[in-house]
């Protein structure tokens, strides 16, 4: 969702929350020249500080949006090119699939793969069956099912293990990251505020972002904002849930359901659960965790564009039957 348009439904929270009535009067960091970071959107209301409201994304784990945006762009495609199907059919890889390189791979692959789904697919037995496909440097997973048309494209979730842990790491960093922003601003007696922004619904919820926040607030010092807010964004719908983490009870009282438990006064609730998540990260972090983008990515010493152009090599000097594989252009 749009920046802009996050920070306007979050003024209209805000004004529910509490009695004064702010207004977005101006965006510093698109309009003001200066060699220091400005803040998002500056909101007045007469007779009362001022708020100097930053905004960031929070991913669930390193290049999240990366990713997405490019294994839709890649794969995306198919789900129109076999929506007629006459069965329907989901395929699922793994997060980062697709070695970085040329261009060219990136076409092969697509290619080869869509030829094969087209070949192949008819044959396949229903329910799930997994496929090591030549000319395809990813496993691929099917589910097959009679009775309905459509073809849908999909990743697997990270393990339970790396969700918390790249989480609190990637929230710890931007908090830390809009602390020291928004320092010029509390200096000069304005009120401060982070809108963090997380589009996930499939991986994380509220009680999960609470808890990365918490880890974060005892991970480094946030003295600079003074109130810390969470918009859990739904795109296809066009939603925005907007909960507070940090602010006067008042505000949180009238901004979060009561069955949430957000705040100072519910601490002790969230102590067992915020032990184990600091026991989770300080083992991560004495292991040596190393993030699932780089982890995929650095499986063989020999780069992804090497790996696939030796193996485009073994294919087409492969001696015998015709394959399943069929380079294009060559």
């Amino acid at each position: 969702m749009d920046q802009d348009k996050t920070l306007r439904r979050f003024i209209e929270k805000y004004n529910e929350c509490q009695t004064v009535n702010f207004e977005i009067t101006r965006w510093p960091d698109k309009m003001e020249n200066s060699s220091s970071r400005n803040c998002d959107a500056y909101a007045e209301a007469r007779e009362h500080s001022s708020l100097a409201i930053e905004h960031t994304r929070v991913e669930t784990f390193q290049k999240q949006i990366e990713d997405s945006a490019r294994f839709m762009k890649l794969l995306g495609p198919l789900e129109s090119r076999f929506r007629d199907i006459g069965f329907s059919v989901s395929l699922a890889v793994k997060p980062f699939p697709f070695p970085k390189g040329t261009k060219w791979i990136e076409r092969e692959i697509v290619s080869n793969l869509s030829e094969w789904l087209e070949l192949r697919m008819p044959e396949l037995p229903t329910g799930r069956t997994d496929h090591e496909i030549p000319g395809i440097p990813f496993r691929v997973t099917i589910q097959k099912e009679m009775g309905s048309k459509g073809f849908l494209v999909a990743r697997w979730a990270p393990s339970e293990d790396d969700v918390p842990i790249e989480l609190a790491q990637n929230m710890i960093e931007a908090v830390a990251d809009k602390n020291d922003q928004l320092t010029k601003y509390r200096h000069a007696g304005d009120h401060t505020i982070l809108v963090m922004e997380s589009s996930d619904i499939a991986l994380v919820n509220h009680a999960m972002l609470y808890e990365a926040y918490l880890m974060t607030n005892e991970s480094i010092d946030s003295t600079n904002i003074d109130e810390v807010w969470m918009a859990e964004n739904y795109d296809p719908e066009d939603r925005t849930d907007l909960w507070c983490f940090k602010a006067r009870e008042e505000i949180m009282d009238k901004a979060n359901p009561s069955n949430f438990m957000f705040g100072v006064r519910h601490s002790e609730h969230w102590s067992a659960e915020l032990s184990q998540y600091k026991a989770k990260v300080a083992r991560a972090n004495s292991e040596k965790y190393v993030p699932l983008s780089k982890r995929v990515r650095a499986r063989n010493k020999i780069s992804p564009v090497k790996q696939w152009e030796r193996r485009l090599k073994r294919m087409r000097l492969k001696e015998g039957g015709p394959s399943e594989y069929q380079p294009h252009g060559h």
